[in-house]
């Protein structure tokens, strides 16, 4: 039997096995088999992984991508959260060429579905709204700084990132008498920690789209007279009704076309949750040391403390500070991942740059240490109340710039005809848009998810050319064509 028969055999067998059909088949390595699985599902696009080195690229329904800067995990990834039907193809090694082997390629598979998993939960659950909150905000964001115009505020000065795991109580303890020391940056969902024992936060960080007012009900205003809101432009609006004054402006996944108004800068790859977006904006402050508590990603050592899902959720294990062993929930085992994603990539920006963990009761994250807080404290100079606040006064002025505003709304609509092209549906030009496009990403995976069509994605795109007009009409009436101060790049993240 020659080589070419026992492809046709494997291809035939590994269909009859299969009781759907696929989108996309999901194979690895070089070779004859790629045009068998294509002829064989007339109507897919076939993804091999091939070998770095290998031929990459495409040809018709073929594609073939290597891991070299993660292109074969980001489309993968991609085509999972878009929830396509994606069958995977393993062929035997000896039949093939340029392949990883069959153990990676198990490996990867299983953590690029779990990350997709999460990331279409995350879409579904929060990003319907993003368009919404970003229609009700956008007149008090004309009026709201830039989280770009904060860079470098606090060169030098020592920071806390304040968490809601469940080792923050333990640090806040022992903050009494030494909260002087420090800059106190909150999530949301840990002001109200702060402030029952008398501590003030000097900023407070909120990327929610769900409505989070309660997390400062009843809190008194006076208590946070010395706050800076740094809240990501599509959050609920409610949060903007919070009692803090000064307010930042950073842009999420849906809101980077915004790049006219907050500078390119203010594009920050938020790992999905507050205390991810703390540790980067931090760095952004020019914070050092900085430091964080409450960011466990993992069950307290009961294995029910900080659980988010309901009993019996599904929970991977993972390596603590101490080498021992804990549950975590699958979600929060991608925002660790993704939040060391980001550690790396501001190490490799500023090799100085230094995340201390104030506690070691929770996930090890990679790209930090563990110092304690009473080893550390007496070191400290104390600071002067309200620097974040000062450095926000003097900073927060900016003037929009429509022109800029319109050609990012143009480059978004462009990016949206690339994806209408694709011949095999937007759902499949989506995955594949190349570099790829959070915002596109965030407003139409929505909506391609639930309904993978040409009309659905089409609805999305005038939604968001309506919305493209209300922004410019709204920096038009306010801008009076000064140039934006956040345009400036500096060590910005790419949306």
């Amino acid at each position: 039997m020659s080589e070419r028969e026992r492809l046709t055999e494997w291809v035939e067998q590994w269909a009859a096995r299969q009781t759907v059909a696929p989108t996309v088949v999901l194979t690895r390595g070089s070779g004859e088999h790629l045009e068998l699985l294509a002829a064989r599902c007339p109507e897919a696009l076939i993804v091999s992984w091939v070998a770095e080195g290998a031929v990459t690229g495409r040809r018709g329904r073929i594609l073939t991508l290597s891991a070299v800067e993660d292109r074969v995990g980001a489309v993968v990834r991609g085509l999972l959260t878009l929830g396509l039907e994606v069958l995977r193809a393993d062929p035997p090694a000896r039949l093939v060429t340029e392949a990883p082997d069959a153990a990676s390629f198990a490996a990867a598979i299983a953590q690029w579905l779990r990350q997709a998993r999460v990331e279409q939960q995350t879409l579904l659950a929060a990003a319907e709204g993003w368009v919404e909150h970003l229609e009700a905000n956008l007149p008090r964001l004309l009026t709201s700084a830039s989280a770009a115009e904060m860079i470098g505020a606090l060169a030098g000065r020592p920071l806390v990132v304040i968490g809601s795991g469940p080792s923050r109580n333990v640090l806040l303890d022992q903050l009494e008498g030494w909260a002087d020391r420090c800059v106190l940056l909150a999530t949301n969902s840990s002001v109200r920690a702060l402030v029952e024992r008398g501590l003030r936060p000097d900023g407070v960080v909120v990327i929610e789209g769900k409505n989070c007012a309660a997390d400062l009900e009843g809190v008194d205003p006076a208590l946070l007279d010395r706050a800076v809101l740094f809240t990501k432009a599509s959050t609920h609006p409610a949060h903007l009704d919070w009692p803090i004054e000064r307010r930042a402006v950073f842009l999420g996944p849906a809101d980077g076309w915004l790049a006219g108004w907050f500078g390119r800068a203010s594009s920050l790859p938020t790992g999905g949750n507050a205390g991810t977006t703390a540790l980067l904006l931090a760095w952004i402050l020019g914070a050092f040391p900085i430091l964080a508590t409450g960011l466990d990603f993992a069950l307290g050592a009961d294995g029910n403390t900080g659980r988010r899902a309901g009993a019996g959720a599904p929970t991977e294990q993972v390596m603590g500070w101490r080498g021992q062993m804990l549950e975590a929930e699958l979600p929060f085992v991608c925002y660790r991942e993704q939040t060391e994603q980001v550690l790396a990539s501001i190490r490799a920006r500023d090799p100085r740059a230094r995340f201390l963990s104030l506690s070691d009761q929770g996930a090890r994250i990679a790209g930090m240490e563990v110092i304690e807080w009473t080893a550390l404290r007496e070191h400290l100079p104390p600071l002067a109340p309200g620097s974040l606040a000062r450095a926000f006064d003097d900073r927060k002025r900016r003037s929009t710039d429509a022109r800029r505003l319109q050609q990012e709304i143009a480059a978004v609509l462009a990016r949206f005809e690339e994806v209408a092209d694709e011949p095999l549906g937007p759902a499949i030009g989506l995955a594949l848009l190349s570099p790829p496009s959070r915002v596109l990403r965030a407003l139409a995976g929505p909506a391609l998810i639930r309904q993978p069509t040409a009309a659905a994605f089409e609805q999305v795109r005038r939604r968001f050319e309506l919305l493209g007009r209300r922004a410019v009409e709204l920096a038009e009436g306010g801008a009076g064509g000064g140039q934006d101060r956040a345009s400036g790049d500096g060590g910005r993240f790419e949306s």
